[in-house]
């Protein structure tokens, strides 16, 4: 979760428009012709299929996503205590892989995918907040920015979303997985 090989950089490029997803998708074709398909290769596909799904999703139920029980229309019950928001913001919880994650987004502008997901989480699931407030935090803070992957994402980890199973990540085990040396966590906690 550190360093310049764990993240493509392209999110901030392809949210403001500058780099096209089909230019990365023939890109990647190219490569893989001359040097072989990778693991690395395989995510980069996935993650922008991902961000098409999310965006043709969008488009399909509209402002449905920034609703309560978003496009599942599943019931999302949740507490509204400023003081845990504020915590998660401020990187307070009891979770040290959620706060450095936090305190990477506040200092810098910017969370990996993995973060993100475990962060959204932890908001839904055991802070039981408002997945909205949540999203909107993110909708502030990032630089790469995408409404429909920003939202999509939330609402999925919420369990409103097109999934309508309810999932819920294990930060600690998320971090022994993504983090076993705690070089990322050392990073922003110290």
């Amino acid at each position: 979760m550190t360093g310049s090989d764990y993240s493509s950089k392209f999110s901030a490029w392809l949210a403001n428009g500058s780099l096209s997803p089909v230019s990365v998708f023939y890109e990647i074709k190219k490569y893989e012709a001359i040097f072989g398909s990778n693991e690395s290769t395989y995510w980069l596909v996935f993650e922008l299929l991902w961000r098409d799904f999310f965006k043709y999703t969008s488009m399909q139920f509209r402002n449905k996503i920034f609703q309560q029980d978003g496009i599942g229309e599943n019931e999302y019950d949740f507490e509204s205590d400023q003081y845990l928001i504020n915590n998660w913001i401020n990187g307070k919880t009891d979770s040290d892989f959620i706060n450095a994650n936090m305190k990477e987004i506040k200092n810098t502008g910017w969370m990996s995918n993995r973060g993100r997901q475990n962060a959204a989480s932890y908001f839904c699931k055991i802070l039981k907040q408002d997945w909205r407030t949540g999203a909107a935090y993110f909708e502030e803070m990032l630089i790469d920015y995408d409404v429909h992957s920003n939202y999509g994402n939330w609402m999925y980890l919420a369990g409103v979303g097109n999934d309508p199973r309810s999932r819920t990540f294990n930060a600690e085990k998320q971090a022994e997985q993504y983090d076993p040396d705690q070089k990322f966590r050392k990073l922003w906690l110290k």
